[in-house]
């Protein structure tokens, strides 16, 4: 259900309600079915909610008096009103068809139909006008134009009846006390003030209803009525011609006279307007397609209904259609030539017609009944003058506005010696005027004194002279008014001062010069302020509208220019700023005025050669406050170019982290420009060179990125990319066979370089698990020794392992006794057990082993795939141990049952093998990488270059190990090894192990790769 309770009623009255045609402030407007007649009729209606307002009622129900007097066809008929269940309700024709307002937001409306539509509805006010009605709210959206293109006035809710003026406390509020009523944008200013509204003021509302309907602008635009007010006081009406390249001059010289300001300047009735509509129509004949086309010029006239001129009366087209008026007198037809018949027989007749009725009015005020006596009844002869004693006095003469005076009262007078009769006009001299009246009979002779006072008075107010906005800037809390009244014609005696404050009235009172003051707060918005004077003939000044504006913002330039650095790229060059505030303020650059925008913000174009310029800008507030700025602008036209020296290498290797590489290089124009390192500042010398450094933290690819910028925003880039590699390796001199060591910087192991070669492994056919084989090697490097307890307990440590991790990663295992033979830890932190730092660290898994490995050396590390064992401990000659083919003795390895525990990883000096590399025989046996396999040599990866057997085959779970260790036997025949059997010393030899198990005579020594050059 509609939450609409009329719609939801479903009738009113005689009326079926059927649908809402639209809403206003007072109420709705329904489509209604009479029942009985069963026509349809627009029903408008004012709410129940506001039946208390008694100044809308009556508003509402003048409407409906005064449109139902009149009966035109340009003007929207009232049929009916009644008051229903509470409701008031007013029964109109029902127009179907489009406001003009509507037609004009749409393309199409041309010049000749607006000016058609607008002729029609000045016929509907000239008629209007005539009896007594003034609408006061025409606009566009007031004005329907039906299906057969007839142009209909509508909303007579303002309307003011000429012949009874408003009187009465609801006239009064009807009135709004003198405040506007209307709609601002087609308002005259005098319906604005709220006083002198006539007939002329609907002149001016129709005109700019024609400027808007031509031109699609208004003559004064505002976003609020306060801007269209203040325009409207402030500037003339913008010329209608720039708006449409069509209008010409003698429409738009139509249009401005009807919106003239004066409303003496204006066309002074609506037939005068409609006359000027028809010449301009003669002169631009019709060329449109509308359905109605223009009138021929002998078309049928009517006369306008009560006007004339001093010539006779005066004839306009009813409409610019084939449509006439309707009206209630009858037409005269006359032809386009103004030939025919004469106006003299229609005077005469109407003359006639006169004569007759008070022929008929005499018989039936003296003849219609019998009487016994013919002789009528003659009263005695009257004296009376309306005005009271004390009223045109010498001491207090009457003041009138206008030379045309007539004086009230009764009876036959002579005036100054002439015949006169009573409210018959007089013609006075300005000033003071001395009228003898003397009683034609039976009265006593008066003397009247009346000052005719034609001038209006004046008002000044003190701060706004010279001001053309009419606004009186204040950076206070309070204002005190100040102005003076004058009045050259009835002096300042009875005179009046009307102030308005934010529209409420004031008093204004003022001393005996005619000197005011008042003290008025302003808070943080404009006070507008309204002063009219009446002096007591009724002139009134013209109302003086002005604004009391506060400022408080202290005037200042923003730090919010643009370019921020001053720095330009072509002669001709645009500055921007903004001011902390626009209103009140001229700003000037160089002495050129700028514009600012409502935020403050200005701009101005340059032309400069290049170099640097000072640009003075110079701001002054309507306050007095002024402020001054000077903005050095660089003119540069080309973009600095860098130069690098350093860095020049691609690769570098470091030992530790951060470290620092040289930048340095060359600005050719350090003028201005900014240079950063890697997003860092770098000081330029005044030559602009430059030299600093750049912070690597990580190993890898690092970018030195080095950018120069000038103030405006040109860069020229470079960008290095330099590889940080971890320098591992220091080379040491060549060992005693000639071969190339290096010392391991992360755990200080010697390493030595095994060259790429060819050699034959194993030992031949007796030796079912180590056949021989030719295989290739590449480079690569080898511990020179096994690694150490010390260097052991310093990898847990460094990867801050505790015991519980160490067991879980299954690095180590514990001797008999429970702990880790050779290493004490403590929390986190390892050492080697004392006495046996330099021994080779034991109970060691392949894990264990493999994790030092990889920590050691981060890229490379790794255990030794058998075949790189074999050929570090064999060389290339085919020897059967590390140091040749003859059996070993102490002094070349540490072997044999009567060997109780390792020894220091030196010793054994004798017993290096082909390269170098020391203990490859006893001491300790060494995991290798390879899982093994009895046959692993025959495998295909196992074949070519570096074969090693990484993928864990099937059926066998052990890893190889080699070399044996100081438990080992000296077995001086090739065999080979059962499960699990302890290793012997020959080179060839392997032996396999649990990976997850430990003994105090394994250990293992890491093998890398060198890094490239």
């Amino acid at each position: 259900m509609s939450e609409d309770p009329v719609f939801n009623r479903g009738e009113l009255g005689p009326y079926l309600i059927e649908r809402k045609l639209g809403q206003g402030a007072m109420g709705g407007v329904y489509l209604g079915k009479h029942k009985v007649l069963e026509v349809h009729h627009a029903i408008k209606m004012i709410h129940s909610r506001l039946l208390g307002d008694k100044t809308l009622v009556e508003r509402f129900l003048r409407e409906a008096r005064n449109t139902a007097k009149m009966k035109h066809m340009n003007i929207v008929q009232v049929v009916g009103a009644d008051l229903v269940d509470g409701i008031y309700y007013l029964a109109m024709e029902y127009v179907q068809g489009k406001t003009l307002e509507q037609l004009m937001r749409s393309p199409g409306l041309s010049l000749h139909d607006a000016v058609r539509y607008i002729h029609m509805i000045a016929n509907a006010l000239q008629y209007a006008h005539s009896r007594g009605i003034i609408h006061r709210d025409i606009k566009p959206a007031n004005i329907m134009i039906n299906d057969e293109d007839i142009a209909k006035l509508m909303d007579f809710g303002l309307v003011r009846d000429i012949e009874q003026p408003d009187t009465g406390e609801g006239s009064e509020q009807l009135t709004m006390a003198g405040f506007i009523m209307g709609t601002p944008q087609y308002m005259p200013v005098e319906q604005w003030n709220g006083e002198g509204v006539d007939h002329r003021s609907d002149i001016y509302a129709l005109g700019a209803t024609l400027y808007a309907a031509i031109s699609g602008r208004l003559p004064f635009p505002g976003k609020t009525p306060r801007d269209i007010f203040r325009r409207i006081l402030t500037s003339e009406a913008i010329d209608v011609r720039t708006h449409n390249e069509e209008i010409d001059d003698e429409l738009a010289g139509i249009v401005h006279t009807a919106i003239a300001p004066e409303k003496d300047d204006r066309y002074q009735t609506t037939e005068e307007f409609a006359l000027a509509l028809e010449r301009w129509w003669d002169n631009h004949p019709y060329q449109g397609t509308s359905l109605f086309m223009a009138p021929v010029m002998d078309e049928t006239r009517r006369v306008m209904p009560g006007s004339s001129t001093q010539g006779g009366t005066v004839t306009t087209r009813s409409a610019l259609t084939h449509h006439s008026s309707m009206s209630d007198s009858s037409p005269s037809s006359l032809n386009a030539t103004g030939q025919g018949k004469s106006k003299a027989p229609i005077i005469a007749a109407s003359a006639i017609v006169l004569i007759l009725l008070l022929a008929v009015g005499g018989w039936l005020a003296f003849g219609g009944k019998d009487s016994s006596d013919n002789t009528p009844n003659v009263p005695p002869p009257v004296f009376e003058i309306g005005f009271k004693a004390d009223e045109a006095t010498e001491a207090l003469p009457l003041a009138v506005t206008s030379p045309s005076f007539s004086i009230p009262g009764k009876g036959n007078a002579r005036v100054n010696g002439d015949a006169y009769t009573f409210g018959s006009a007089l013609k006075l001299k300005p000033g003071l005027n001395k009228l003898v009246v003397t009683p034609g009979a039976g009265g006593q002779e008066r003397v009247l004194f009346v000052l005719v006072d034609e001038a209006m008075p004046e008002v000044k107010i003190d701060g706004l002279e010279g001001r053309a906005d009419n606004i009186i800037p204040t950076d206070g809390s309070s204002f005190t008014l100040r102005g003076n009244v004058s009045d050259k014609g009835c002096g300042l005696k009875g005179l009046k001062l009307e102030l308005r404050i934010d529209g409420q009235q004031r008093e204004l009172v003022f001393d005996d010069k005619g000197n005011f003051t008042r003290d008025l707060p302003v808070a943080d918005k404009d006070v507008t302020l309204e002063l009219q004077a009446i002096d007591r003939a009724g002139n009134r000044s013209k109302t003086l509208t002005f604004w009391v504006v506060p400022d408080r913002v202290k005037l200042a330039f923003l730090d919010k220019w643009s370019p921020s650095e001053e720095w330009v790229t072509s002669k001709r060059f645009t500055l921007k700023g903004q001011l902390s505030k626009a209103r009140g303020v001229t700003l000037k650059a160089d002495g050129t005025q700028l514009p600012l925008s409502e935020q403050g913000n200005f701009m101005v174009v340059l032309t400069r050669e290049p170099g640097e310029h000072e640009i003075k800008f110079e701001a002054t507030d309507w306050l007095g406050a002024s402020r001054t700025i000077t903005r050095t602008v660089f003119v540069d036209l080309e973009a600095p170019k860098l130069q690098l020296e350093a860095p020049t290498d691609s690769r570098i290797r470091v030992v530790v982290m951060p470290g620092l590489i040289e930048v340095k290089g060359r600005v050719d124009d350090p003028n201005g420009a900014r240079l950063k390192v890697n997003e860092e500042d770098v000081a330029l010398s005044s030559d602009g060179s430059f030299e600093t450094t750049a912070t690597y933290k990580e190993f890898g690819e690092f970018k030195v990125v080095v950018e120069v910028t000038d103030p405006a925003g040109r860069s020229d880039r470079r960008e290095v990319s330099i590889q940080v590699q971890r320098l591992m390796y220091e080379e040491l001199e060549k060992n005693t066979q000639g071969y190339r060591e290096f010392k391991r910087l992360s755990d200080g192991m010697t390493m030595v370089l095994i060259p790429a070669g060819e050699y034959t492994r194993g030992a031949g056919d007796e030796i079912a698990d180590a056949p021989k084989q030719q295989i290739k090697m590449t480079e690569f490097l080898i511990a020179k020794y096994e690694v150490t307890n010390d260097q052991y307990a310093k990898f847990l440590s460094s990867t801050q392992s505790t015991v519980d991790n160490v067991i879980l990663k299954g690095w180590l295992t514990k001797n008999a006794e429970g702990r880790f033979e050779g290493l004490v830890p403590d929390g986190k932190a390892w050492s080697a057990s004392p006495g046996v730092e330099r021994r080779p660290v034991v109970n060691v898994t392949w894990a264990g082993a493999f994790a030092y490995c990889q920590w050691a050396d981060d890229e490379t590390g790794n255990l030794p795939s058998e075949a790189q064992w074999e050929y570090a401990a064999r060389g290339t000659d085919q020897r059967a141990y590390p140091w040749g083919d003859g059996n070993p003795n102490q002094a070349q390895a540490n072997y044999g049952n009567n060997r109780e525990s390792t020894t220091e990883v030196t010793k054994q000096e004798t017993g290096e093998s082909f390269f170098g590399v020391r203990n490859m025989a006893g001491n300790v046996e060494e995991w290798c990488i390879d899982w093994y396999t009895e046959g692993s040599y025959s495998r295909p990866d196992q074949q070519g270059t570096d074969p090693c057997l990484k993928t864990k085959p099937n059926g066998f779970d052990r890893r190889v190990v080699r070399g044996g260790g100081f438990l080992s036997p000296l077995n001086k025949s090739p065999k080979a090894l059962l499960e699990d059997e302890m290793g012997i010393l020959q080179s060839f030899s392997r032996a396999r192990r649990l990976p997850d198990t430990g003994a105090i005579d394994r250990g293992f020594r890491p093998v890398a790769k060198l890094p490239s050059e």
